[in-house]
């Protein structure tokens, strides 16, 4: 699992990464009403991927590395006539989406975002195929098109093109559109469709269509706030929560996506072997490792937001993004906690049913939550603070009752004395940055980064004395 998570790594870090420097160079190159604008066209992609393409991406994942050559060749056939026509259904519903979203439309916006739509929902296919073919270059070179060269096109619009949502969209469509080449060429992607395996169209279809009503709800789930926000507020108080929302989210993201694309199917490959047992305590550890990850990401973004905002944050974003952003960090990472852990035993099982009930209770409360979040809150930094922290509970609430059932029907165990070590070690690392009058200005905030990250690794290793041993094991031992 460490082999392969460190071959995944540039690719699951660097395009998080792209994105949440995107996020804070935008607030200096975009004005509020146009911030929002691009925050909600690349969200609308993430909502017109789950029912075009998404449900079919899952059950390849799934099912196509696994399969006999004669199941797996169906799949392959398959895939071109499912891909290529989702492809052409986004294209068709662009502009209805995009006004039905609220968002002021233009000849030029609708031709960026239909390109846009399209490669990126195809890069995001091929990413799972490269995936199930363990082609790990041609994974990093598909993942990366989009977030980390498009990030750079983007800027390179607006810079040349002046500072409008357009610009920036048709940069990172231009990226993607050069990305997606490349990367059908490696696969070896043939473009013509062929006729669709009937019983394999079945197959992903009761695989895919739960997942994708379950998605289309943690689509609201974590998209939901900036309707909300819009419809309540206006645009430019979408601008301002998008910056702080969008950054949480992206933090929890990347610390995530540091091992999450090797882990599952490990467990996969052992739940497909008969290894039952050993694919549950697969997902355990995973699961400590995920929690290892994204607790010290909160609590560190919590001890500093401030100075870091202050640092990296364009002046009239700053108070919005300093009230926003722990509570968004937080749930970002109860949600990708919930994904990436408990939510595998269900596509582990293939009981994808159940996510349909627990991801529309967690939409509906997050909903509820940021709507009267906002309302009580008022107008100005504390309704958008309440709004985000309404959001957080429905997302708490969606993963409680997620946890329960993986863990009471599914056989799930959750390894919580190892739980219980990070959270210690996580609040070590808090006293020691609180505690300390760190300077002001960059270098204080990287030496603070530095000892934040110092003081967590020492405690995990006391914490967890195999680790050290696993270490000792590695180290070349000097002679006599």
């Amino acid at each position: 699992m460490l082999r392969q998570t460190l071959l995944y790594l540039p690719a699951q870090l660097l395009g998080p990464l792209a994105m949440f420097v995107a996020a804070i160079v935008w607030t200096h190159l975009l004005d509020e009403p146009t911030y929002g604008v691009v925050s909600f066209v690349l969200a609308a992609q993430e909502l017109i991927y789950i029912p075009t393409i998404a449900w079919w991406s899952l059950f390849a994942l799934r099912f196509r590395g696994a399969a006999e050559a004669e199941r797996r060749a169906a799949i392959a056939a398959t895939d071109g006539a499912l891909v290529f026509g989702g492809a052409a259904i986004q294209a068709a519903i662009t502009l209805p989406l995009l006004v039905g979203l609220g968002v002021e439309v233009s000849p030029g916006l609708v031709a960026a975002a239909t390109v846009l739509f399209v490669t990126r929902s195809l890069l995001s296919h091929y990413c799972e195929i490269a995936r199930t073919e363990e082609a790990i270059g041609t994974y990093t070179v598909a993942q990366l098109s989009g977030p980390f060269a498009g990030t750079i096109a983007s800027f390179v619009g607006v810079k040349l093109f002046g500072g409008s949502a357009v610009a920036a969209l048709a940069g990172i469509a231009a990226a993607q559109t050069v990305g997606l080449a490349w990367t059908m060429v490696r696969l070896r992607i043939d473009p013509r469709i062929h006729r669709p395996d009937g019983a394999v169209v079945r197959d992903a279809l009761a695989y895919g269509v739960p997942i994708l009503v379950a998605s289309l709800c943690g689509w609201v789930s974590t998209n939901g706030i900036r309707m909300v926000v819009d419809h309540l507020a206006g645009a430019a108080a979408l601008g301002l929560v998008s910056v702080g929302w969008g950054l949480g989210l992206r933090v929890s993201s990347v610390a995530a996506m540091l091992l999450t694309a090797a882990a599952f199917p490990i467990a996969v490959r052992r739940y497909e072997s008969g290894d039952e047992e050993g694919a549950l305590a697969q997902l355990a550890l995973n699961g400590s490792m995920l929690f290892g990850l994204l607790v010290p990401t909160s609590v560190g973004v919590a001890v500093v937001t401030r100075p870091l905002v202050e640092l990296m944050i364009a002046e009239p974003f700053r108070a919005a993004t300093v009230a926003v952003l722990p509570l968004a960090v937080l749930a970002g990472a109860v949600r990708n906690q919930r994904t990436h852990h408990f939510d595998q035993v269900f596509l582990l099982r293939a009981r994808t049913q159940r996510l349909i009930t627990f991801n529309f209770i967690e939409a509906l409360a997050c909903m509820v939550g940021a709507a009267s979040g906002l309302i009580w809150g008022g107008s100005g930094v504390a309704g958008l603070a309440g709004a985000t922290a309404g959001c957080l509970a429905g997302t708490v609430l969606g993963a409680m009752l997620t946890a329960i059932e993986a863990i009471r029907v599914h056989g799930l165990r959750p390894q919580w004395g190892a739980w219980a070590r990070i959270l210690l070690a996580s609040a070590a690392m808090a006293a020691v940055l609180v505690m300390v009058p760190w300077p002001a200005g960059a270098w204080g905030l990287a030496a603070e980064v530095v000892a934040g990250i110092a003081v967590y690794a020492a405690a995990i290793l006391v914490a967890f004395p195999p680790i050290v041993r696993l270490v000792a094991a590695r180290l070349p031992r000097g002679r006599g």
